[in-house]
């Protein structure tokens, strides 16, 4: 019944594009009401029902995996935008962890570079260079003559402390090299001084003086010497 009454659906329309061509007007209506009359008792047999009830649940089925999907798609995105808000968070927080690191590490490079300094500001010229090592710790370089840290640099000859770029240190080299003129400005003038005495005195009295000079007779002569 279902199978012939969708023959005769298609018989009646196809009969009634036929005579639209052939502009029967008659027999056009007559094939169209027809077929409209066809089409409505097919909608009432149980096979299109069921095919109805078929296809309206294959829709909401659909529906339903095209709603879940879009769940799963939504839920897939804002777990992927949560998931990359917290590494960006971590990356912050190790970042800002790192650089605090680096902060507390150049800071405390930055107190033991100063106590060193200090250190060295206080070395006595003429101090052995592995006593200038024990006292403020190695140099980051050491070129035999020179020691190399990370402020400042100390010279040495013979593996004494004979300068360095420290103002201190510079300042103690000046002191000892005004010292040692002033003491040879002093010993010249001593001797300037001996020489005008012992030119006013007489022989018999320089002769007596053993601690200037001491003689030997030599034939007849006195040497001085």
């Amino acid at each position: 019944m279902d199978s012939l009454l969708a023959v005769l659906i298609v018989i009646f329309f196809g009969l009634f594009i036929y005579y639209w061509r052939k502009k029967n007007k008659t027999k056009k209506w007559i094939f169209l009401l027809l077929t409209i009359l066809t089409s409505v008792i097919f909608t009432q047999t149980p096979y299109y029902k069921e095919q109805s009830v078929k296809n309206a649940e294959s829709q909401r089925i659909n529906s339903s995996k095209k709603a879940e999907s879009k769940k799963a798609l939504l839920s897939s995105q804002k777990s992927k935008s949560s998931s990359i808000k917290k590494d960006k968070a971590d990356k912050s927080e190790n970042t800002n962890s790192k650089s605090s690191s680096e902060k507390q590490r150049h800071k405390s490079n930055k107190i033991s570079r100063y106590f060193t300094k200090k250190k060295a500001e206080g070395l006595k010229l003429g101090t052995a260079k592995n006593n200038v090592i024990k006292k403020i710790g190695k140099p980051i370089r050491d070129d035999g003559q020179m020691l190399t840290y990370d402020d400042f640099i100390l010279y040495f000859e013979n593996d004494k402390l004979v300068g360095g770029n420290l103002p201190a240190i510079q300042k103690k080299v000046d002191k000892k090299i005004a010292k040692e003129k002033e003491d040879k400005k002093n010993y010249e003038s001593k001797l300037k001084g001996y020489a005008q005495a012992f030119g006013r005195k007489p022989v018999d009295t320089i002769q007596s003086m053993p601690s200037v000079y001491s003689a030997d007779r030599v034939e007849d002569n006195r040497v001085y010497h």
